[in-house]
Formats: structure tokens, sequence, C-alpha cells
């Protein structure tokens, strides 16, 4: 790996209560420390345009879901190319439209494409082995393989929040879990609002509210993690224009499990209300126990974070392009305590 470029602190500080033994709250400090950063290397006139989905297997290879050149770039340790899956069309077998995230398994990998409204199957070397296209789906966003056979995928808008389905694209079953209705906002969700919890169940988010669950592949709701944390506003949800009014509003991405915390990403966005065009988006993380207890709400974000593997957080730092890189950096962090 490359040697640690940034060294950089975000403490949090934490109230341990023990009231099994009547003492007082005693704080505990958290800190995501900054590990290492990566340079992207890929072939010459490449570039990475826009990131959506990360993951890393087991010999340390990264793959980044690239939906404005769809394309997923497959790098090593190091950040040089080992592959890039997706040819020069969008559509046709190999192809990849407007890719927004890739799962592992064995030497199989899976991408989800928003555009084809498909899942493609490849091989870790980039064949193109087969696809299948989604059944009665509305914007899908996620994709993670299950056991004996099973894909879900989440959709960010639709009617049934995810979908479970066989490997040949049969389409199993849909959501039991009622949320508030589904309006489209004016905002896309780099990072997704799904992932695999180390234990093999699955993480969601259902973005236009607070409301994060953990479940497994039969669909029952393990533990729920919900708060009201400071600077979060829910959007409007009655309509697309109302919602496109708002100049502030909050939407919660995508939950991790970092040994036994729990984050959930979400993002504050500010229009300026004299100049509609001009966007800031505020990055925030908040802390759970896995029972869903909290333990610090509102922690100012260095990065979106997109995977965890190992224990390490994964992320994309677009800064070095503003300095004449060609390409962003991955960062990786680690959720220190003191």
């Amino acid at each position: 790996m490359h040697e640690i470029k940034v060294c950089s602190t975000f403490c949090i500080i934490v109230l341990i209560a023990c009231s099994s033994l009547g003492c007082e709250a005693k704080p505990m400090t958290f800190r995501f420390e900054k590990v290492r950063e990566i340079s992207i290397t890929l072939h010459e006139h490449e570039t990475v345009c826009n990131v959506y989905d990360f993951a890393v297997d087991n010999e340390r290879n990264m793959y980044l879901v690239d939906r404005t050149c769809h394309a997923v770039w497959v790098l090593n340790e190091h950040g040089t190319t080992v592959a890039r899956i997706g040819g020069k069309g969008r559509s046709g077998p190999g192809e990849l439209g407007a890719p927004t995230s890739v799962a592992l398994a064995g030497d199989t990998v899976a991408i989800l494409e928003a555009a084809n409204q498909r899942v493609s199957f490849f091989s870790r070397s980039g064949t193109y082995l087969y696809s299948f296209r989604l059944k009665e789906t509305g914007q899908p966003s996620g994709i993670e393989f299950g056991p004996h056979g099973i894909l879900i995928v989440s959709e960010s808008i639709g009617l049934r929040n995810f979908d479970f389905y066989s490997l040949d694209g049969q389409l199993l079953r849909g959501s039991d879990i009622k949320t508030t209705s589904p309006i489209l906002l004016p905002v896309r969700l780099p990072g997704g609002h799904m992932s695999l919890a180390p234990d093999g169940n699955i993480l969601f988010s259902f973005i236009r509210e607070y409301s994060v669950v953990k479940m497994n592949w039969e669909g029952e709701v393990l533990a729920r993690y919900r708060a009201e944390p400071p600077r979060y506003q829910p959007p409007i949800l009655s309509s697309f224009e109302e919602s496109s009014k708002q100049s502030h509003f909050s939407i919660v991405g995508l939950p991790l499990q970092i040994d036994d915390v729990v984050l959930v990403q979400w993002f504050r966005r500010n229009v300026n209300p004299d100049t509609k065009d001009k966007v800031e988006m505020e990055r925030y993380a908040d802390l759970f126990t896995i029972e869903g207890e909290h333990l610090q709400l509102a922690i100012p974000l260095p990065h979106i974070f997109l995977a965890v593997n190992r224990g390490y957080i994964f992320g994309i730092d677009a800064d070095p392009i503003g300095s004449g890189a060609p390409n962003p950096s991955i960062v990786v962090y680690r959720l220190a305590r003191n």
C-alpha cells in the first residue's frame, strides 16, 4: 500500500453510562484516523469520473463503480489498473449503462446498471458472463450477494424499497417494510444506502426518512437505528415540486458496520436562495451500538465513506484533481478509540 501522506483526526466524544454500577458517566473518545491515501493510476487517456460504489476483494483489489464513465475500474492495492469492466457502448452485452453498485462472490462480479435496469455478471478478470433484466423496479441503486444463490437489489425510488432475486433473474419477493410515499428528490446519492454487516445481515437506509434497519435474508428486522440529530431536516414528501422548493433538507445515506459500531451517514442539502443553482452538501455521521442505542450524533465527516473492509473505511477524495492530478485518490480511515 502507499505510504501515509496525511494524518488527520476527527474527535468524537461519546458518553458511556455506568448504569449497572451507579457511577457517573465517563467520556470515551473515538476518532476517524486517516491511515493512508492511494493515488489512482489508470491507462493513458483514461480518467475516473464519478464513483458511486466501492468494494474490496480477498486479494485487496479495489472495484470502483463509475456511473458517469459507465465502467467499473479494478485496481490493485497500490491503485494501479488491473482491469476495466465495461466496453465503449452502454447497452450491449458486456457494456454498462450508468452502473451504481457492485457485489463480489467468489470469482463472480455482479454489477447493477441503473440505465439498463439490469444486473450483469463478469469474472474477476473482466470477462462478460451473462445478464438479466430487473422486473417491476423503480430506480435501482444497490446490490449485494446473499446465501444460497440470492441477490438483493435496492431501490432509491420505488414502491418496495428492495427486491430479492435468484442468480438466474427470477424475482423471488419484495420488501414487506412500509415507509413513506416514494417521492423523487432533486438529489443523487453517492455511496448508495445498503451494505452487508460482518455477520452477513443487511443494513438498509430508507433515504427520505431517518430509518435504518438491520435485517436478515428473510426480510426479518433485527435492529432499528433512528435519531433526530442536530441540523437534520427531513424533506417534504408531498410532491416533487414541494421538495424541490426546500432550501434545506437531509437525506440518509449508506450505513456501515465497523466492528461493534454502526455508522449511519446523512447529508444536509443547502440551496442558496439567491442563486438556486448553487448547492452545498454538509456531511455527517451518527454512531450507534449494534442494538441501536445512540453513541454520538452529527459528527462532521471528512469524506463520504463507501465501504468497510477488515476494519478499514474507504472513501474517495477529489481534492487532488483541483491540484492538477488526473484522478481522485482513495482515502482509507479507521475508527480509533482512545
